[in-house]
């Protein structure tokens, strides 16, 4: 294992902040998979537009639990100086459970293109590495059709399209025919990036636990609603094991 994790300019602070939580928590506590009947993250999947930003800040300050959005997680997937500090958080037993199940996305997958096969994989190591850590919400990036289903709950924010574009002309002081054109833009690169990465339908539900739509819900009242979600998944496990 290498050295502890050293600050510096290439890691923005947030960053800088989480590894050094799970490098200090390691040295209290021994590195162990998931067990019992804890949900151990939230993965949220969002339209542009819909409001799910904003829905993963207020249920990350609700629950007291990290928040990784894509800028975060693509930092530690492009970085190979902070991809490995992330990795040498958890320990030997752990790192081999998420070689095992990388190999369920990456077999036979090693003929794409080699920036977008190492992307993949570093995002898809990150992504574990923090299910690992537990008591995170991550949002987007495919998360919740990467991560096991059984130790979290998976989420899609969603929106109807007219009132999508209204929102994001409005948040970005643009014209509504330009974000109509940017939100369907958006839309279909998410789309592609699932069935690329995965080979999945970004849009098709069920693949979540759960589908919020933000028409007539506040972000806030969205945030509840998942968190209340998120007790009621916790008790259902207690009761199915006695």
């Amino acid at each position: 294992m290498s050295g502890n994790f050293v600050p510096g300019e290439r890691f923005p602070k947030v960053v800088e902040n989480r590894i050094k939580e799970w490098q200090d928590s390691a040295k209290h506590e021994p590195a162990h998979l998931s067990g019992g009947t804890e949900i151990d993250y939230i993965t949220i999947s969002r339209e542009v537009g819909s409001g799910g930003a904003e829905v993963a800040k207020i249920l990350s300050e609700l629950m007291g639990w990290g928040h990784y959005d894509k800028k975060i997680l693509d930092f530690m997937a492009e970085n190979f100086g902070v991809h490995q500090d992330v990795l040498q958080t958890v320990d030997e037993k752990t790192r081999g459970w998420i070689q095992d199940t990388m190999s369920i996305f990456f077999s036979g997958k090693s003929s794409r293109h080699m920036d977008q096969y190492s992307y993949y994989k570093h995002l898809v190591e990150a992504l574990l590495v923090i299910a690992k850590h537990g008591r995170a919400i991550i949002v987007g990036r495919g998360a919740g059709h990467v991560l096991p289903r059984k130790r979290g709950l998976s989420v899609r924010v969603t929106a109807p399209f007219e009132l999508r574009s209204q929102r994001y002309a409005r948040e970005n002081n643009i014209s509504s025919e330009k974000a109509i054109i940017e939100v369907k833009k958006a839309d279909k690169e998410q789309q592609k990036f699932i069935k690329s990465f995965l080979y999945k339908d970004a849009f098709d539900a069920k693949y979540f636990d759960l589908v919020c739509n933000t028409e007539k819900l506040a972000p806030r009242a969205v945030a509840k609603l998942i968190w209340r979600a998120f007790d009621l998944r916790v008790s259902g496990e207690q009761e199915d094991q006695e």
